[in-house]
């Protein structure tokens, strides 16, 4: 089965989230900055909060087993993208 963070918090995100929730071979696990007090659910399991830079990132990838990022974060999220290219750039 397939590992799949989507780093949320866009419309974006909820729609393709509700699309690949239907999908039995994928596991999707949803992240938020946690910029939101209340999120309305996601409909996959969903993490809060930072990692902590790029190297925390890239542990709770290992420890997850991620195979896979997508990156649909708000615009005002740009250290999140960062860190997310960073860390594919490692994987390439």
């Amino acid at each position: 089965m397939t590992h799949l963070l989507v780093l949320a918090g866009t419309g974006e995100a909820r729609r393709l989230l509700a699309q690949l929730a239907t999908n039995p071979t994928i596991r999707i696990t949803a992240s938020l900055a946690g910029a939101t007090d209340r999120p309305a659910a996601l409909g996959v399991e969903t993490r809060i909060g930072g990692f902590g830079g790029v190297e925390g990132l890239a542990k709770w990838c290992d420890r997850h087993a991620v195979d896979a990022i997508i990156d649909l974060t708000h615009p005002y999220a740009a250290q999140m993208s960062r860190h997310a290219a960073a860390l594919s750039a490692i994987y390439q």
